[in-house]
């Protein structure tokens, strides 16, 4: 099966790090500081997104006394430090990684967060050479769903997108996958297993069940 494909592209967040519940903290540690509760499943429309599309979703949703760039800071800030201080990798993954470079198989890392972020977490794990490209949520015109980002890590790698395979998380990156036209595997975590996902991607339990599945 891994023949099948030139290249596997990775979302990071809820995929290779278990960063959703902490994000959804940080999220609600935000709102308070203004008074606000998020409404149950508010943190399902944000997951997969940029920070900018995030921050103006929400100063539409709330009466925040700040701008679209005042919200980006104070959440990057706060999410930032929570997830380097407590973020673990999800099961399988340093395995996963490990045996696709030990194979010569390339990745790219596609992500919607930003640069800053994607650097720490990168560095935190040691895999700052794992990845033959990187690609971060404000490097692209359009976010997820749209399919930039995808055919952005594919550009950089110099292989067509048909000839790749997205590994995502949430319903946002999958649709952004499947646009891109590359084959797509969604591994639902704590927070998005109870979302819809769109048709056309094989979901898996774990990165092992993936793993297993490449027969790598």
């Amino acid at each position: 099966m891994i023949n099948d494909f030139d290249a596997i592209l990775f979302d990071l967040d809820g995929t290779l790090i278990d960063s959703e519940p902490i994000g959804q903290r940080a999220l609600d540690i935000f709102l308070a500081r203004y008074g606000i509760t998020p409404p149950p499943g508010f943190i399902h429309r944000l997951v997969g997104r940029r920070a900018h599309d995030n921050a103006t979703l929400m100063l539409s949703e709330f009466a925040l006394p700040l701008s679209v760039e005042e919200i980006i800071l104070e959440q990057r800030h706060l999410t930032n430090t929570m997830v380097e201080q407590e973020v673990e990798t999800l099961p399988g993954a340093e395995t996963l990684l490990q045996t696709l470079r030990e194979r010569g198989i390339r990745m790219a890392v596609a992500t919607s967060s930003q640069r800053p972020y994607l650097a720490m977490v990168l560095a935190k794990f040691g895999w700052t050479d794992v990845f033959a490209a990187t690609v971060a949520g404000e490097e692209v015109t359009h976010g997820k769903p749209a399919p930039d980002i995808f055919l952005r890590a594919a550009e950089l790698l110099d292989v067509s997108p048909s000839r790749c395979l997205v590994v995502e998380d949430a319903p946002h990156g999958v649709a952004a996958g499947l646009a891109a036209g590359a084959t797509v595997v969604a591994i639902p975590n704590t927070v998005t297993a109870s979302l819809e996902f769109p048709a056309g991607a094989q979901t898996f339990g774990s990165l092992a069940a993936l793993q297993d599945w490449l027969g790598v």
